[in-house]
C-alpha cells in the first residue's frame, strides 16, 4: 500500500511539478493577451463599434483591479487585461491612421506631384514607383507602374497616372491588399500615362529624401560590384532594395525553404548586431586596462545598438525590419542592464512593444513566423540551460557552432513550417536540408563579407569583400537550384480557416509554457491531431469572381466557363485548394451560356436571359449576369448567385453537397465597416 501511495505521489510530481519550478513571467501573459486582443479586433467581420470598445475598457479596469484584490486570479486577470488592452490599442491605431488619410480613395486619371520614396519590382518584373504626396499636415502614397527614367529616390516628380483603389482579396480569407495598403497609407495603385518629370524644389535635401537617395546609391553600387542574380540579393540583404531580384531566383529560394533571407528581418538584424557585438567585445577584451575597469560586454552592446539603428535606417525600416529592431533593442538593452538577453521575459517585452506600435501586424505571416521562431528558440535555450546538452559536451570545440546552427535551423523551421504552409499553401519539403546546407554559408561568409563591404565602401576598398559575398551567394543559389530540381520539392497544402491557426498557435504556446507533463502532452496531442486533419479539411467546390469567371472542381481536375479571363483568380483558387498541378478544361458552352459538371451538381452560367428558364430547370446552381434584374432571379426555383452582389461583396467560394449548396462565403461581409473596404 505504501509503495502504491509513493508511486502515485511520484507520478503526480512528474505530471504536475511544483509551481516554483517554472514560473510563467507576468509580462509574458500580458503580452500574449495583447496579441490575442489585436487578433480578435482585426479578425472580426466588421469593425467593432462603441459597445465593443466600451466593454473592453470595463474589462481592462476589472482585470487591473483583480490584480490587487484577487491575487489567486492574478494570471487570469493579466490575460484579460492584455486582451482588453489589445482591443483598445488596435482601435486607437485604426483611428489615428484614419484621421490623417484623405477621406476618399484615388481613382481615374490623376495628376500626381510628390517625391519618389523607392523603386520596387512588380510580380511581372516591371518597375513600380512609390511616390509620397504631401498635403499640408497630411501625407499619403500612391503606387504606379512606370519607367523611372532618370528619376531617383528623393527626386520630386510629376506625372499623369490612371489609378484605382488597392485591390482586395481574390478569394475569401486570402491576402487582402487593401488592408496592408491602408496601413501603409497607399491610397491608389495604377500605371503611368506619361513619363515622370523631375521637378526642382527647395526641400530636396530634407533628411528623409537624402536617406532615400543614399540607400538607392548604395544599392546601385552593390549591384555594380556583384554580377548575376547574386547582385539583386546582395542589395536586398544590405539595404532592403529588392528591385533587382528576378522572379526565377526568388521562386528557387522559396522552393528550397530559403525565401526568408530575401526580407531583412530577425535573422539579418541578429547577424548584424550579434556580429558587431562579438567583434567589438573581442577587440575591447584585448585592451587589458579597459577590460579590468569596465564591463566590455556592456560597451559592446552599446556599439551594437548604434549599428542596429544605422542598419534600420539603411535598410529602409520596413515592417519586418522594425519588428526585428524592437527584438534586438530589447535583447541588447537587457545586456546593458546586466540581465539575460534571451529569456521569455525579453521575448514578452519585444512582443508587447510590437503589438503596441503595430497592432495591425498580428495577422500577418511575418509577425507570426518571426515570434513563433523566436519563442521556440528561447524555450529550447532555457530547457538546455536547465539540463546538460550531451551533444554539445561531446562535440569538439570547432564543431559546436555548426551544432548550434543545426539545432537553430531545426527548431525555427519546425516552429514556422505550419504557419508558413497556412499562409502560402505550399510546404518546402526539403526546407530543413536547404537551411542546413545554406545557412552556414550565409552566416559565416555572406553577411560578414557584406557588412565589411558596407564599411569599406566610403573609401573605395569594398571590391574584395563583395567578391567574397558574391561567392557565398552563388553557393546558396546553387544549393537552392539543386533542391528545386528534387522531386516533390514543393508540396501543395490546402487552406483551412483562420480559427484553425489561432487554435494551433494557442496550443503551441501551451506546449512551451505548460508547467506539467500532462498539460504539454494534451497540448501536443491536440496540435498533432489538428495537423493530421489538415489534409482532410473540406475544400470549396466552386470559385465565382465578380467578372463572371466560374471555376469548379471536377473529378481529379477542374473545369471553367472561360480559360482566357481570370487566370490569376483561378490560379489562387487552385493553389488554396491544393489543385495547382491538376489539369483543367473549358466547360461545355454555346451562345446561350455554359454548363459546368462537378462531383455533386451542375452549375449553369447563362449569358442570355432567354436561357434562364431552361437553366433553372436543368441546373442545381445558377450564376446570374450583372445586368439580370434580381426579381427575375428570384423566380428561379434553384439557388442563385448574382454577379451584381459579387460586385458589392467581392468574389465567392461555394461548398456543395449531394443536396445542393452547403455554404457560400464572400470576400467581404454583408455590411462592410472597415475603412479600407470603402
Amino acid at each position: 500500500m505504501s509503495l502504491g501511495v509513493h508511486g502515485f505521489k511520484r507520478l503526480k510530481a512528474v505530471l504536475d511539478p511544483p509551481t516554483h519550478t517554472r514560473p510563467v513571467a507576468p509580462a509574458l501573459l500580458l503580452a500574449l493577451g495583447l496579441a490575442a486582443g489585436a487578433v480578435l479586433y482585426f479578425s472580426a467581420g466588421q469593425r467593432p463599434g462603441s459597445v465593443w470598445t466600451g466593454g473592453a475598457k470595463v474589462m481592462a479596469l476589472c482585470g487591473f483591479a483583480a490584480l490587487f484584490l484577487l491575487p489567486e486570479l492574478r494570471k487570469l486577470a493579466l490575460i484579460l487585461t492584455g486582451v482588453a488592452s489589445g482591443l483598445l490599442v488596435s482601435d486607437m491605431r485604426l483611428s489615428s491612421i484614419e484621421s490623417v488619410l484623405p477621406g476618399h480613395q484615388l481613382s481615374g486619371r490623376n495628376e500626381i506631384t510628390g517625391w519618389l520614396e523607392r523603386i520596387e519590382r512588380s510580380g511581372s518584373g516591371r518597375s513600380r514607383l512609390i511616390i509620397r504626396i504631401e498635403e499640408a499636415d497630411r501625407w499619403h502614397r500612391v503606387r504606379v507602374l512606370a519607367r523611372p527614367g532618370e528619376a531617383r529616390p528623393g527626386d520630386r516628380l510629376s506625372l499623369s497616372a490612371m489609378l484605382e483603389p488597392p485591390r482586395g482579396a481574390v478569394v475569401p480569407g486570402g491576402y487582402d491588399g487593401r488592408y496592408y495598403a491602408w496601413f501603409q497609407r497607399i491610397r491608389g495603385s495604377g500605371w503611368a500615362l506619361s513619363l515622370p518629370e523631375r521637378l526642382e524644389d527647395e526641400d530636396r535635401r530634407g533628411p528623409p529624401r537624402l536617406l532615400a537617395r543614399w540607400r538607392y546609391d548604395m544599392a546601385e553600387t552593390i549591384r555594380a560590384r556583384i554580377n548575376g542574380p547574386a547582385s539583386g540579393i546582395a542589395a536586398a540583404l544590405l539595404v532592403g532594395d529588392r528591385s533587382g531580384i528576378d522572379p526565377e531566383t526568388a521562386e528557387s529560394l522559396r522552393v528550397a525553404g530559403l525565401g526568408h533571407i530575401l526580407a531583412i528581418s530577425g535573422l539579418h538584424m541578429a547577424l548584424m548586431a550579434g556580429g558587431t557585438f562579438f567583434a567589438v567585445r573581442l577587440g575591447l577584451s584585448a585592451i587589458n586596462r579597459l577590460a579590468r575597469r569596465q564591463d566590455v560586454a556592456r560597451l559592446a552592446a552599446i556599439v551594437a545598438l548604434v549599428v542596429s539603428v544605422a542598419y534600420l535606417l539603411i535598410s529602409g525600416a520596413g515592417i519586418p525590419t522594425q519588428r526585428a529592431f524592437v527584438v534586438t533593442v530589447v535583447a541588447l538593452g537587457a545586456m546593458i542592464a546586466g540581465r539575460r538577453a534571451f529569456s521569455l521575459q525579453s521575448f514578452a517585452l519585444a512582443l508587447g512593444a510590437v503589438v503596441l506600435i503595430q497592432p495591425e501586424s498580428v495577422i500577418s505571416p511575418g509577425f507570426q513566423m518571426s515570434f513563433s521562431a523566436v519563442g521556440a528558440l528561447i524555450a529550447v535555450h532555457e530547457w538546455r540551460r536547465s539540463r546538460e546538452d550531451v551533444m554539445e559536451r561531446r562535440l569538439p570545440g570547432f564543431l559546436r557552432p555548426f551544432w548550434e546552427l543545426t539545432l537553430t535551423s531545426f527548431v525555427a523551421g519546425t516552429a514556422t513550417a505550419v504557419i508558413g504552409a497556412f499562409h502560402f499553401h505550399r510546404l518546402a519539403s526539403y526546407g530543413l536540408l536547404g537551411n542546413l546546407l545554406a545557412m552556414p554559408v550565409f552566416s559565416f561568409l555572406v553577411m560578414p563579407a557584406g557588412v565589411l563591404g558596407l564599411l569599406l565602401m566610403p573609401v573605395g576598398l569594398d571590391a574584395p569583400a563583395f567578391a567574397l559575398m558574391e561567392l557565398g551567394l552563388n553557393t546558396i543559389l546553387s544549393i537552392s537550384r539543386w533542391i528545386e530540381a528534387l522531386p516533390t520539392a514543393a508540396r501543395a497544402v490546402p487552406s483551412v480557416p483562420g480559427w484553425w491557426l489561432a487554435l494551433y498557435i494557442a496550443l503551441a504556446a501551451l506546449l512551451i509554457l505548460g508547467r506539467g507533463l500532462l498539460a504539454r502532452l494534451v497540448a501536443g496531442g491536440v496540435a498533432a491531431t489538428l495537423v493530421g486533419l489538415w489534409a482532410l479539411w473540406p475544400q470549396p467546390d466552386v470559385f465565382i469572381s465578380a467578372d463572371g469567371v466560374v471555376v469548379a472542381r471536377s473529378g481529379e481536375g477542374w473545369t471553367a466557363n472561360t480559360l482566357r479571363r481570370g487566370r490569376f483568380g483561378r490560379q489562387v483558387f487552385l493553389e488554396r485548394s491544393a489543385m495547382a498541378g491538376q489539369t483543367g478544361e473549358r466547360a461545355a458552352c454555346d451562345d446561350l451560356g455554359c454548363l459546368l459538371e462537378t462531383d455533386y451538381l451542375r452549375i449553369a452560367v447563362p449569358s442570355r436571359i432567354e436561357a434562364l428558364q431552361e437553366d433553372c430547370e436543368r441546373a442545381d446552381l445558377v450564376v446570374l449576369s450583372a445586368d439580370t434584374p434580381r426579381w427575375i432571379g428570384r423566380r428561379c426555383g434553384r439557388p442563385v448567385i448574382a454577379l451584381s452582389e459579387l460586385a458589392e461583396r467581392g468574389n465567392a467560394l461555394v461548398w456543395l453537397n449531394n443536396s445542393g449548396v452547403a455554404r457560400i462565403r464572400y470576400v467581404d461581409a454583408a455590411e462592410t465597416s472597415w475603412p479600407w473596404q470603402t
